[in-house]
This record gives C-alpha cells, structure tokens and sequence, in this order.
C-alpha cells in the first residue's frame, strides 16, 4: 500500500511596523502533518503503507515601538505525524464492522518535528492569552500480523523552538504557554506476533527571555514545556 505524503510548514509571520492594530485574536499557523498511510485489506493482503512525516515551519509576531491590542495570541508550529495504514481482512456484516486477523505488515507511523515559533517585543502589551508551541508529535503505528512502530516526536530545537524575547517595556499576560514538547506515537497491534515498538519522544528548546533594560514580564499563570513522552508499545497476539 502507499505511504503517505510528508507535510511542511511554511512562514506564518505579522509585523507590527506602524499604526494601531486592534482585533480580538491573531492566530499564526505554520503546522506540518503527513499523510496517512494506506490500508491494504484481504486474506493475502501485503504490508500496509507508512505515515508521512510532518515539519513544522516558523511562525513570527513582531512589534516594535507601536501598538496593538489584541485579546488572544497563538503562535503555533507543531510537526504531526501521519499514521500507518491497516493490514488486515476486513469484517463485514452487511457493512464494514471493522478488522479481523492481520495479514502482513501495519504501517508504521511518521516522524513529527516541531518548528519554529517567536514573539520579539519591545513595548507594553496586555494579553489575555499567549500560546507558543512548536511540538513534535508522532504518528500511530498501526494493526498487522506484525504491528507497525509508533513514528518519533522531536520538539522544535537549535535555530527552531518556542521563544518569547522581551526587550523593552512591561508585558503583561493573564496566561502565558510556551511549550516545545516530543510524543512518540503509539505502535500498532500484532495479531500473530509482535506488536509495534513506540516510538521515542524528545523535547526541544521553549524559552522565555525578559533581557532588555528596564523589560518586564508579569503574567497570573504561566507554564513552559519540553517535556518528551514515549509512545506505547502496541499489543502482541499469539
């Protein structure tokens, strides 16, 4: 069966350069998911297709010496995985009512790598809500005779990562995420063997920076992340 395709995020990015800038939320996406992979059903039914894997790209807010009010900030380039296809026969009552015995392999599923996602300013903003999140998420491995593994989660590190540099000013935030976490998906089930491995998850860099003279950050709730979760190993039959 065929595996599915790889998706990248491209540049997601708003630049306050002058003026008033006033709306309720800025929401700035530039995820990347895989494709799932394909099924391959029947009684002599071969291995199943992988999932693609999926890249996150860069998402950017800057604003500098001019205004904005915005209620809710999400800044977001996370990295999915697709999941593997199924090989199995098919069951069947009247309509398909879901998998019997695995047949060959089961997809494995893709890798997931989180981007890159910043905010730079240097004057004084009241935020509501201010998420950054450049995770990497793992596709599911899936059923087979054999089951497919879990793909790997990589948050977003290096030049990538969740990052908020303040340079200036006061910044203040009711709420304030910043996280770049790695989850390993979970591997799929063997029906007459091994079940699928999970696959590892490592995180990436999420950093909050108030180093300019005079900056402030006061925020009521605020959590940072780069925690990295293993997928789970997958079922195995006799």
């Amino acid at each position: 069966a065929g595996a599915g395709g790889a998706g990248a995020g491209g540049n997601a990015s708003l630049n306050v350069t002058g003026g008033l800038l006033t709306v309720p939320t800025v929401d700035l996406r530039s995820e990347g998911t895989g494709g799932n992979g394909g099924d391959f059903w029947g009684l002599n039914a071969g291995d199943a297709g992988g999932g693609g894997n999926g890249t996150g790209g860069s998402s950017n807010f800057t604003a500098s010496q001019d205004i904005f009010s915005i209620n809710a900030l999400t800044l977001s380039s996370l990295g999915r995985g697709g999941s593997g296809g199924v090989s199995a026969e098919p069951q069947f009552d009247t309509n398909f009512a879901g998998y019997g015995d695995g047949a060959a392999t089961g997809g494995a599923g893709g890798t997931g790598r989180g981007g890159r996602a910043s905010l730079l300013l240097d004057f004084d903003p009241v935020l509501a809500s201010l998420i950054i999140d450049t995770s990497g998420i793992g596709g599911a491995g899936n059923l087979g005779l054999i089951g497919g593994a879990g793909g790997n989660g990589f948050g977003g590190s290096g030049l990538g990562g969740a990052r908020l540099a303040l340079n200036f000013g006061d910044l203040t935030v009711d709420a304030l995420i910043a996280r770049s976490n790695g989850i390993g998906g979970n591997g799929g089930e063997g029906t007459g063997g091994s079940g699928g491995i999970g696959g590892n998850g490592t995180g990436g860099d999420a950093d909050l920076l108030a180093n300019g003279n005079g900056s402030n950050l006061t925020t009521l709730d605020v959590l940072v992340q780069a925690n990295s979760l293993g997928g789970n190993g997958g079922i195995s039959g006799a």
